[in-house]
């Protein structure tokens, strides 16, 4: 019986130090660009605050940026995530309670 040896999804090799390939970035980009077209749309109805749109804006600059770079240690990208999480989440806040 043959076994099927899938495809690895991540875009590093499972092996330290051995070279990685491109992810399929755009996919996320993508996603991306459609929910800071949907937020500057909720915002433009009055939905949610103009800073949310800059929130959602930086967000997918970050994943623009950093898709371009090598993977990081998994302690590093989780610190980092929950970092740049915290800061949308502060913005988002930030512009409910000033009106912005």
């Amino acid at each position: 019986m043959q076994t099927h040896q899938p495809t690895p999804a991540l875009s590093c090799s499972s092996r330290r130090g051995a070279p990685y390939r491109r992810s399929r970035a755009w996919l996320a980009l993508a996603a991306g660009t459609t929910a800071l077209v949907t937020v500057a749309g909720a915002a433009a109805v009055g939905w949610v605050p103009w800073l949310s749109v800059g929130a959602a804006a930086l967000l997918v600059m970050w994943n623009s940026s950093s898709s371009r770079l090598p993977p990081l240690p998994v302690k590093t990208l989780g610190w980092t995530q929950m970092l740049v999480g915290a800061v949308v989440v502060a913005a988002f806040a930030a512009g409910h309670h000033f009106g912005w």
